[in-house]
Protein backbone atom coordinates (compact mmCIF):
# COMPACT_ATOMS: atom_id res chain seq x y z
CA UNK A 1 0.00 0.00 0.00
CA UNK A 2 1.56 3.02 -0.89
CA UNK A 3 1.28 6.49 1.21
CA UNK A 4 -1.26 8.43 -1.22
CA UNK A 5 -3.18 5.37 -0.75
CA UNK A 6 -2.91 4.84 3.48
CA UNK A 7 -4.20 9.07 3.38
CA UNK A 8 -7.43 8.25 1.71
CA UNK A 9 -8.79 7.09 4.94
CA UNK A 10 -7.96 10.08 6.90
CA UNK A 11 -11.62 10.76 8.56
CA UNK A 12 -11.71 14.48 8.44
CA UNK A 13 -11.21 14.47 4.89
CA UNK A 14 -14.09 12.41 4.14
CA UNK A 15 -17.51 13.55 3.36
CA UNK A 16 -19.68 10.81 5.66
CA UNK A 17 -19.34 8.78 8.75
CA UNK A 18 -19.57 5.34 8.61
CA UNK A 19 -21.09 3.39 11.28
CA UNK A 20 -21.92 -0.03 11.97
CA UNK A 21 -25.46 -0.90 11.67
CA UNK A 22 -28.65 -3.06 11.92
CA UNK A 23 -31.24 -2.80 9.10
CA UNK A 24 -34.78 -4.33 8.94
CA UNK A 25 -38.03 -3.24 7.33
CA UNK A 26 -41.27 -2.00 9.06
CA UNK A 27 -44.25 -1.05 7.01
CA UNK A 28 -44.57 -0.02 2.96
CA UNK A 29 -41.21 -1.29 2.89
CA UNK A 30 -39.68 1.33 5.20
CA UNK A 31 -36.13 0.67 6.35
CA UNK A 32 -35.31 0.97 10.23
CA UNK A 33 -31.78 1.53 11.12
CA UNK A 34 -30.85 0.42 14.48
CA UNK A 35 -27.22 2.23 15.66
CA UNK A 36 -25.17 2.06 18.94
CA UNK A 37 -23.91 5.15 19.65
CA UNK A 38 -21.41 6.12 21.71
CA UNK A 39 -22.41 9.09 24.07
CA UNK A 40 -18.91 11.69 23.26
CA UNK A 41 -20.71 11.22 19.57
CA UNK A 42 -24.21 13.15 20.24
CA UNK A 43 -22.98 16.39 19.69
CA UNK A 44 -21.22 15.39 16.01
CA UNK A 45 -24.48 13.27 15.24
CA UNK A 46 -27.14 14.54 16.68
CA UNK A 47 -29.10 17.77 16.30
CA UNK A 48 -29.40 20.09 19.81
CA UNK A 49 -32.67 20.61 20.99
CA UNK A 50 -32.95 23.86 22.14
CA UNK A 51 -35.77 25.28 24.37
CA UNK A 52 -36.05 28.64 23.13
CA UNK A 53 -36.91 27.31 19.64
CA UNK A 54 -38.69 24.10 19.10
CA UNK A 55 -37.77 21.75 16.16
CA UNK A 56 -41.01 21.99 13.79
CA UNK A 57 -42.96 18.23 14.18
CA UNK A 58 -42.00 18.26 17.72
CA UNK A 59 -42.96 19.84 21.24
CA UNK A 60 -40.59 21.82 23.69
CA UNK A 61 -37.86 20.79 25.19
CA UNK A 62 -37.97 21.58 28.88
CA UNK A 63 -34.53 22.57 30.35
CA UNK A 64 -34.74 21.44 33.81
CA UNK A 65 -35.74 18.15 32.48
CA UNK A 66 -32.76 17.46 30.31
CA UNK A 67 -30.73 19.00 33.12
CA UNK A 68 -32.19 16.57 35.18
CA UNK A 69 -31.49 13.44 32.94
CA UNK A 70 -28.21 14.68 32.63
CA UNK A 71 -27.70 14.48 36.22
CA UNK A 72 -29.19 11.40 36.60
CA UNK A 73 -26.73 10.03 34.12
CA UNK A 74 -23.93 10.80 35.90
CA UNK A 75 -24.68 9.42 39.03
CA UNK A 76 -25.61 6.06 37.63
CA UNK A 77 -23.46 3.97 36.20
CA UNK A 78 -26.57 1.36 36.23
CA UNK A 79 -28.73 3.85 33.67
CA UNK A 80 -31.53 2.83 31.92
CA UNK A 81 -33.72 4.50 28.70
CA UNK A 82 -35.36 3.56 25.59
CA UNK A 83 -34.12 3.94 22.11
CA UNK A 84 -33.90 7.48 20.70
CA UNK A 85 -36.04 7.63 18.06
CA UNK A 86 -34.80 9.74 14.81
CA UNK A 87 -36.00 10.10 11.19
CA UNK A 88 -34.51 11.73 7.58
CA UNK A 89 -35.87 12.73 4.07
CA UNK A 90 -32.18 11.95 2.94
CA UNK A 91 -31.16 9.12 1.30
CA UNK A 92 -28.75 6.98 3.06
CA UNK A 93 -26.20 5.05 1.13
CA UNK A 94 -26.22 1.44 3.14
CA UNK A 95 -23.42 -1.31 2.26
CA UNK A 96 -24.81 -4.75 3.45
CA UNK A 97 -21.60 -7.37 4.59
CA UNK A 98 -24.64 -9.50 6.31
CA UNK A 99 -28.16 -10.97 6.44
CA UNK A 100 -30.14 -13.27 7.91
CA UNK A 101 -33.89 -13.46 8.08
CA UNK A 102 -34.98 -9.89 6.86
CA UNK A 103 -31.90 -8.08 8.87
CA UNK A 104 -29.46 -7.03 7.38
CA UNK A 105 -25.81 -6.06 8.96
CA UNK A 106 -23.90 -3.36 7.40
CA UNK A 107 -22.18 0.04 7.43
CA UNK A 108 -24.31 2.81 6.93
CA UNK A 109 -22.37 6.15 5.73
CA UNK A 110 -24.43 9.25 7.68
CA UNK A 111 -23.43 12.58 5.73
CA UNK A 112 -21.22 15.03 7.80
CA UNK A 113 -23.98 17.07 7.88
CA UNK A 114 -26.31 14.59 9.89
CA UNK A 115 -26.84 17.41 12.91
CA UNK A 116 -29.22 18.99 10.17
CA UNK A 117 -30.21 16.29 8.40
CA UNK A 118 -31.72 13.99 10.87
CA UNK A 119 -34.87 14.96 12.79
CA UNK A 120 -35.26 14.09 16.52
CA UNK A 121 -39.02 11.26 16.92
CA UNK A 122 -38.34 10.86 20.53
CA UNK A 123 -35.98 11.12 23.31
CA UNK A 124 -34.97 15.36 22.89
CA UNK A 125 -34.41 15.53 26.85
CA UNK A 126 -31.95 12.72 26.36
CA UNK A 127 -30.18 14.06 23.91
CA UNK A 128 -29.89 17.37 25.21
CA UNK A 129 -29.52 16.13 28.89
CA UNK A 130 -26.19 14.55 27.04
CA UNK A 131 -25.31 17.46 25.42
CA UNK A 132 -25.28 19.46 28.70
CA UNK A 133 -23.55 16.33 31.10
CA UNK A 134 -20.61 16.65 27.98
CA UNK A 135 -19.74 19.85 29.11
CA UNK A 136 -20.65 20.27 32.22
CA UNK A 137 -17.93 17.53 32.00
CA UNK A 138 -15.19 19.10 30.46
CA UNK A 139 -15.20 22.73 31.53
CA UNK A 140 -15.13 20.82 35.08
CA UNK A 141 -12.31 19.08 33.62
CA UNK A 142 -10.22 21.97 32.54
CA UNK A 143 -10.56 23.48 35.75
CA UNK A 144 -9.72 20.74 37.81
CA UNK A 145 -6.84 20.45 35.89
CA UNK A 146 -5.83 23.85 36.27
CA UNK A 147 -6.14 23.46 40.05
CA UNK A 148 -4.09 20.88 40.01
CA UNK A 149 -1.33 21.93 38.20
CA UNK A 150 -1.25 25.65 40.71
CA UNK A 151 -1.64 22.82 43.80
CA UNK A 152 1.65 20.83 42.51
CA UNK A 153 3.57 24.30 41.79
CA UNK A 154 2.27 25.62 45.01
CA UNK A 155 3.61 22.29 47.21
CA UNK A 156 0.16 21.87 48.78
CA UNK A 157 -0.23 18.51 49.52
CA UNK A 158 -4.11 18.87 50.99
CA UNK A 159 -4.96 20.64 47.12
CA UNK A 160 -3.07 18.21 45.60
CA UNK A 161 -5.43 15.24 46.75
CA UNK A 162 -8.50 17.45 46.41
CA UNK A 163 -7.87 18.09 43.15
CA UNK A 164 -6.51 14.65 42.12
CA UNK A 165 -9.25 13.22 43.14
CA UNK A 166 -11.60 15.61 41.53
CA UNK A 167 -9.38 14.85 38.55
CA UNK A 168 -9.90 11.81 38.73
CA UNK A 169 -13.45 11.56 39.52
CA UNK A 170 -13.99 13.75 35.74
CA UNK A 171 -12.18 11.45 33.70
CA UNK A 172 -14.12 8.41 35.06
CA UNK A 173 -17.38 10.35 33.76
CA UNK A 174 -15.57 11.71 30.73
CA UNK A 175 -14.28 7.41 29.92
CA UNK A 176 -17.94 6.45 30.78
CA UNK A 177 -18.79 8.67 27.83
CA UNK A 178 -16.53 7.31 25.42
CA UNK A 179 -17.51 3.39 26.65
CA UNK A 180 -21.45 4.01 26.84
CA UNK A 181 -23.85 3.86 23.81
CA UNK A 182 -27.19 4.67 23.53
CA UNK A 183 -29.12 2.97 20.91
CA UNK A 184 -30.91 4.46 18.27
CA UNK A 185 -33.63 3.62 15.63
CA UNK A 186 -33.43 5.64 12.43
CA UNK A 187 -36.11 5.96 9.84
CA UNK A 188 -35.53 6.95 6.65
CA UNK A 189 -37.28 8.16 3.86
CA UNK A 190 -39.80 10.33 5.62
CA UNK A 191 -41.40 13.51 5.08
CA UNK A 192 -41.86 16.61 7.50
CA UNK A 193 -45.87 15.77 7.23
CA UNK A 194 -45.24 11.96 8.06
CA UNK A 195 -42.67 13.16 10.90
CA UNK A 196 -45.59 15.16 12.42
CA UNK A 197 -47.76 12.24 12.30
CA UNK A 198 -45.43 9.70 13.74
CA UNK A 199 -44.92 12.37 16.53
CA UNK A 200 -48.79 12.19 17.08
CA UNK A 201 -48.92 8.97 16.92
CA UNK A 202 -46.03 8.12 19.43
CA UNK A 203 -47.65 10.61 21.81
CA UNK A 204 -51.23 9.05 21.54
CA UNK A 205 -50.05 5.50 21.70
CA UNK A 206 -48.10 6.18 25.05
CA UNK A 207 -49.29 5.29 28.78
CA UNK A 208 -47.51 6.76 31.29
CA UNK A 209 -46.88 5.08 33.87
CA UNK A 210 -48.97 6.59 37.54
CA UNK A 211 -46.76 7.93 40.02
CA UNK A 212 -48.42 5.24 42.82
CA UNK A 213 -46.59 2.50 40.03
CA UNK A 214 -42.77 4.24 40.31
CA UNK A 215 -43.22 4.43 44.14
CA UNK A 216 -43.57 0.89 44.03
CA UNK A 217 -40.60 -0.25 41.35
CA UNK A 218 -38.32 2.68 42.17
CA UNK A 219 -35.46 2.13 44.61
CA UNK A 220 -33.34 4.90 44.14
CA UNK A 221 -35.72 7.50 45.81
CA UNK A 222 -35.61 7.26 49.35
CA UNK A 223 -39.38 8.73 49.77
CA UNK A 224 -40.41 5.65 47.53
CA UNK A 225 -38.41 2.89 49.76
CA UNK A 226 -40.00 4.73 52.93
CA UNK A 227 -42.97 4.85 51.41
CA UNK A 228 -43.33 1.00 50.61
CA UNK A 229 -41.92 -0.16 53.93
CA UNK A 230 -44.61 2.16 55.82
CA UNK A 231 -47.05 0.73 53.42
CA UNK A 232 -46.73 -2.94 54.96
CA UNK A 233 -46.35 -2.35 58.08
CA UNK A 234 -48.48 0.50 59.14
CA UNK A 235 -52.01 -1.18 60.43
CA UNK A 236 -53.53 1.92 59.21
CA UNK A 237 -52.11 1.04 55.79
CA UNK A 238 -51.44 -2.41 55.06
CA UNK A 239 -53.58 -3.68 52.72
CA UNK A 240 -55.36 -0.09 52.11
CA UNK A 241 -53.20 1.30 49.69
CA UNK A 242 -53.36 1.33 45.99
CA UNK A 243 -50.25 1.00 44.13
CA UNK A 244 -51.68 1.15 40.01
CA UNK A 245 -53.88 4.29 40.23
CA UNK A 246 -53.00 7.71 41.53
CA UNK A 247 -56.51 8.03 43.35
CA UNK A 248 -58.46 5.76 45.51
CA UNK A 249 -62.03 7.15 44.66
CA UNK A 250 -65.41 5.74 44.76
CA UNK A 251 -65.89 1.89 45.89
CA UNK A 252 -62.41 1.57 45.89
CA UNK A 253 -61.19 -0.72 48.85
CA UNK A 254 -57.84 0.60 49.29
CA UNK A 255 -57.75 3.63 51.77
CA UNK A 256 -55.46 6.00 49.60
CA UNK A 257 -52.78 5.63 46.62
CA UNK A 258 -49.04 4.68 47.01
CA UNK A 259 -48.83 8.31 45.16
CA UNK A 260 -51.21 9.57 48.20
CA UNK A 261 -48.53 8.06 51.04
CA UNK A 262 -45.31 9.13 49.37
CA UNK A 263 -46.81 12.94 49.51
CA UNK A 264 -47.44 12.12 53.64
CA UNK A 265 -43.82 11.28 54.06
CA UNK A 266 -42.71 14.00 52.22
CA UNK A 267 -44.95 16.12 54.18
CA UNK A 268 -43.85 14.43 57.54
CA UNK A 269 -40.04 14.70 56.71
CA UNK A 270 -39.53 18.25 55.22
CA UNK A 271 -42.97 20.03 55.62
CA UNK A 272 -45.73 21.16 53.21
CA UNK A 273 -43.39 22.96 50.46
CA UNK A 274 -40.49 20.65 51.41
CA UNK A 275 -38.69 19.39 48.31
CA UNK A 276 -35.76 16.59 48.70
CA UNK A 277 -32.75 16.96 46.85
CA UNK A 278 -29.36 14.89 46.59
CA UNK A 279 -27.75 16.11 49.66
CA UNK A 280 -30.99 14.96 51.71
CA UNK A 281 -31.28 11.61 49.95
CA UNK A 282 -27.36 11.30 51.06
CA UNK A 283 -28.10 12.25 54.97
CA UNK A 284 -31.87 10.72 55.41
CA UNK A 285 -31.80 7.60 57.16
CA UNK A 286 -34.64 5.25 55.83
CA UNK A 287 -35.54 3.69 58.75
CA UNK A 288 -35.51 6.99 60.79
CA UNK A 289 -37.35 8.53 58.04
CA UNK A 290 -39.96 5.82 58.33
CA UNK A 291 -40.31 5.72 62.17
CA UNK A 292 -40.59 9.48 61.60
CA UNK A 293 -43.69 8.59 59.69
CA UNK A 294 -45.00 5.91 62.29
CA UNK A 295 -45.58 8.57 64.35
CA UNK A 296 -47.23 10.57 62.28
CA UNK A 297 -49.92 7.82 61.80
CA UNK A 298 -49.66 6.29 64.99
CA UNK A 299 -50.85 9.75 66.48
CA UNK A 300 -53.51 10.10 63.36
CA UNK A 301 -55.26 6.59 64.44
CA UNK A 302 -55.11 7.50 68.10
CA UNK A 303 -56.61 10.86 67.81
CA UNK A 304 -59.23 10.34 64.72
CA UNK A 305 -62.00 7.47 66.00
CA UNK A 306 -62.95 7.56 62.21
CA UNK A 307 -59.27 5.94 61.54
CA UNK A 308 -59.71 3.46 64.50
CA UNK A 309 -62.63 2.20 63.07
CA UNK A 310 -61.01 1.49 59.79
CA UNK A 311 -57.79 -0.33 61.49
CA UNK A 312 -60.42 -2.29 63.12
CA UNK A 313 -62.50 -3.18 60.32
CA UNK A 314 -65.59 -1.04 61.93
CA UNK A 315 -65.78 1.04 58.82
CA UNK A 316 -64.86 1.20 55.36
CA UNK A 317 -63.17 3.59 53.19
CA UNK A 318 -66.12 3.65 51.09
CA UNK A 319 -67.96 4.70 53.73
CA UNK A 320 -65.34 7.28 54.83
CA UNK A 321 -65.33 8.91 51.51
CA UNK A 322 -68.96 9.83 52.47
CA UNK A 323 -68.44 10.90 55.69
CA UNK A 324 -65.71 11.76 56.83
CA UNK A 325 -62.58 14.90 55.65
CA UNK A 326 -60.35 12.19 56.96
CA UNK A 327 -60.64 9.92 53.58
CA UNK A 328 -59.29 13.06 51.63
CA UNK A 329 -55.97 12.35 51.38
CA UNK A 330 -55.59 16.13 50.73
CA UNK A 331 -56.97 16.47 54.14
CA UNK A 332 -54.19 13.93 55.06
CA UNK A 333 -51.32 15.83 53.90
CA UNK A 334 -52.29 19.44 55.30
CA UNK A 335 -52.24 17.01 59.26
CA UNK A 336 -48.69 15.64 57.54
CA UNK A 337 -47.28 18.96 57.44
CA UNK A 338 -49.34 20.32 60.63
CA UNK A 339 -47.17 17.53 62.30
CA UNK A 340 -43.92 18.39 60.86
CA UNK A 341 -44.45 22.09 61.90
CA UNK A 342 -45.39 21.14 65.21
CA UNK A 343 -43.68 18.05 66.17
CA UNK A 344 -40.58 17.95 63.81
CA UNK A 345 -37.64 19.95 63.81
CA UNK A 346 -34.72 20.08 61.19
CA UNK A 347 -31.10 18.87 62.85
CA UNK A 348 -28.32 19.46 60.22
CA UNK A 349 -31.31 19.47 57.82
CA UNK A 350 -32.11 16.11 58.85
CA UNK A 351 -35.57 15.82 60.48
CA UNK A 352 -36.48 14.66 64.06
CA UNK A 353 -39.06 14.85 67.09
CA UNK A 354 -39.09 17.78 68.81
CA UNK A 355 -39.55 17.35 72.69
CA UNK A 356 -43.23 17.32 73.59
CA UNK A 357 -44.00 17.75 70.56
CA UNK A 358 -46.01 14.85 69.71
CA UNK A 359 -47.96 15.37 72.59
CA UNK A 360 -48.77 18.99 71.40
CA UNK A 361 -50.13 17.62 67.99
CA UNK A 362 -52.02 14.67 69.79
CA UNK A 363 -54.02 17.32 71.83
CA UNK A 364 -54.97 19.58 68.63
CA UNK A 365 -55.69 16.19 66.31
CA UNK A 366 -58.10 14.91 69.58
CA UNK A 367 -59.66 18.73 69.52
CA UNK A 368 -60.14 18.46 65.88
CA UNK A 369 -61.51 15.18 65.60
CA UNK A 370 -65.09 16.02 66.64
CA UNK A 371 -65.20 18.30 63.42
CA UNK A 372 -64.57 16.09 60.87
CA UNK A 373 -67.56 15.47 59.39
CA UNK A 374 -67.96 15.92 55.43
CA UNK A 375 -69.70 17.16 53.15
CA UNK A 376 -68.87 20.73 54.54
CA UNK A 377 -72.03 23.12 54.56
CA UNK A 378 -72.43 26.30 54.67
CA UNK A 379 -72.27 27.92 58.33
CA UNK A 380 -69.41 24.96 59.03
CA UNK A 381 -65.90 26.87 59.82
CA UNK A 382 -64.20 24.68 57.93
CA UNK A 383 -65.69 27.16 54.97
CA UNK A 384 -64.23 30.36 56.32
CA UNK A 385 -60.35 28.90 55.45
CA UNK A 386 -61.54 29.58 52.08
CA UNK A 387 -59.69 26.72 50.57
CA UNK A 388 -63.03 24.42 50.15
CA UNK A 389 -64.36 25.39 46.75
CA UNK A 390 -67.85 25.35 47.59
CA UNK A 391 -70.57 24.06 49.99
CA UNK A 392 -70.78 20.25 50.14
CA UNK A 393 -67.48 19.96 49.06
CA UNK A 394 -65.80 16.60 50.78
CA UNK A 395 -62.41 18.25 50.51
CA UNK A 396 -60.13 21.29 50.22
CA UNK A 397 -58.64 22.37 47.27
CA UNK A 398 -55.18 20.89 46.45
CA UNK A 399 -53.23 23.26 44.80
CA UNK A 400 -49.98 24.68 46.23
CA UNK A 401 -51.78 27.35 47.89
CA UNK A 402 -54.67 26.11 48.67
CA UNK A 403 -52.54 23.30 50.81
CA UNK A 404 -50.00 25.84 52.71
CA UNK A 405 -52.48 27.94 53.32
CA UNK A 406 -54.71 25.11 55.05
CA UNK A 407 -51.28 24.06 56.58
CA UNK A 408 -50.60 27.51 58.41
CA UNK A 409 -53.95 27.91 59.59
CA UNK A 410 -54.35 24.58 60.94
CA UNK A 411 -50.68 25.23 62.69
CA UNK A 412 -51.76 28.32 64.34
CA UNK A 413 -54.60 26.54 65.71
CA UNK A 414 -52.37 23.66 66.93
CA UNK A 415 -50.05 26.45 68.79
CA UNK A 416 -52.42 28.76 69.92
CA UNK A 417 -51.69 31.31 67.53
CA UNK A 418 -55.27 31.80 66.45
CA UNK A 419 -58.37 30.34 68.40
CA UNK A 420 -59.97 27.09 66.64
CA UNK A 421 -63.40 28.58 65.33
CA UNK A 422 -65.51 25.21 66.19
Amino acid sequence: MNQATQLEGLSGYQDTRDLLVTRYNRGHGRSIFVIALPLHLIPSHLPKPDPEQPFEGNRTVDLPHARKFAQYWMSREDWACPPILLDTNANLKFDVRFEAGGVQVGVLSLPHNSVGTLDILDGQHRILGWYLALEEIAADLKKAREQLVQSRRAEDPVAIQVWTDKTSELETLESRLRNEYVTMELVAGVTLQEHKQAFADITNNARGITKSKTVEFDSVSIINRVTRDICSSHELLDGRVDFERDRAVGKNENYVSARNVSDIVRHVALGIKGRMNPRREAAFSDDKLEKLTATYLDTLTESFPQLADLVEGDTTAEHLRKTSLLASPTILRVLAGVFHNVAVELVGDVPQLRDGGVDEVRDFFEKLAPHMDAPVLEGNPWMETGVFPEEGGMAPGSRSQELSGLTDTLTKWATGREAMPF
